[in-house]
């Protein structure tokens, strides 16, 4: 039977337990080419994004010009009518490359959340917020694809302008990467042929510096070990090989603690019912070329060690110790 929290539409790997609670649902697509500047289309997007559920974040926003999408996104804000909130950046740079945004339900929101960094051209975004009393930063970041050079000063520039998160605020870093770091896994048809291993070798090294005293893992490997995930396939007929481009990678809190990652998907672009405008020509409309990757943190009936029935628990507190036993359990869960 379904279990508590599981939501429909979406099939995916689940990490298996007796059944989990107050689920919520983190997701990311770079949407490949901005708006069909339609305020209709801008609604629907959201509404099937919405389905969905959870906090979505969003790469190649803009179309529009800047200062005319910022407005936008403040009007959309102080709209009463409209469920998500709008943290944006692209500022500096109008076009259908630029822009990022984050939109979090209202409901979710508790109007704490604080920008730590806004790239002017909206190739990255840092937010500390507090999703149900877990206190995280979201980053997400939209790599160059130009060459493994602009790759390496992009990571630096990160490094140097988002801020090290404090020890009790866990991290989820997501986006389009432009490379993967798992050949034989993460290309099709696979090959063991690396051709971005200087980007490789500084993503892994910021990585491991993101979370004080812990890790990164990237939840879509967390959970599907081996099988070959695709995000990204090319309109660009001379390109045979489709990728996993996009990612969500989570600190190690979030893999083996309360509460927990315990689902992590891919959604073609085409499930979401969405198009954009893409091309010269008026009507020209297509999907994006991305998928969008999404994953799911929740706390689980049986990491409660059966409190969960004590009148006024709050099953998302996060001062819980984490002890062994609890550990043991999920690291046997987690296989």
């Amino acid at each position: 039977g379904k279990k508590e929290g599981q939501t429909e539409g979406i099939a995916g790997a689940r990490i298996e337990s007796s059944r989990w609670v107050d689920p919520v649902r983190i997701s990311f697509q770079n949407i490949q080419g901005g708006f069909t500047g339609d305020e209709g289309a801008r609604a629907n997007m959201m509404a099937t994004r919405w389905g969905k559920g959870g906090i979505w974040g969003m790469a190649e926003m803009n179309n529009i010009t800047g200062d005319s999408m910022e407005r936008k996104w403040k009007e959309a804000n102080d709209n009463p009518n409209i469920p998500y909130k709008t943290i944006w950046a692209g500022k500096k740079r109008d076009g259908p490359g630029a822009g990022m945004a984050l939109f979090i339900p209202k409901d979710m929101s508790n109007g704490e959340e604080k920008v730590v960094y806004a790239h002017e051209e909206g190739k990255a975004l840092a937010v500390h917020m507090t999703i149900r009393g877990l206190k995280v930063q979201i980053i997400m970041i939209h790599m160059p694809s130009t060459s493994t050079a602009a790759q390496g000063k992009f990571i630096e520039h990160m490094r140097k302008h988002i801020p090290t998160p404090e020890e009790d605020r866990e991290v989820i870093l997501m986006g389009d990467f432009n490379m993967v770091e798992t050949p034989s896994m993460d290309i099709d048809p696979p090959t063991d042929t690396q051709t971005h291993e200087e980007t490789v070798g500084k993503l892994q090294d910021w990585l491991k510096h993101m979370k004080p005293g812990a890790g990164m893992v990237d939840t879509y490997r967390l959970i599907h070990r081996t099988a070959h995930g695709i995000t990204h396939i090319s309109q660009n007929k001379a390109q045979t090989q489709q990728k996993r481009l996009d990612r969500i990678y989570a600190s190690t809190g979030l893999a083996a603690g309360y509460p927990r990652l315990v689902e992590a998907d891919i959604i073609a672009a085409n499930r979401l019912g969405v198009r954009i405008c893409k091309g010269k020509k008026a009507g020209d409309i297509k999907y994006s070329d991305h998928a969008a990757v999404t994953v799911m943190i929740a706390r689980t009936i049986t990491e409660q060690d059966g409190r969960q029935g004590k009148k006024g628990n709050k099953l998302w507190t996060y001062s819980e110790p984490r002890t062994p036993e609890g550990r043991e359990r999920i690291d046997r869960a987690t296989g």
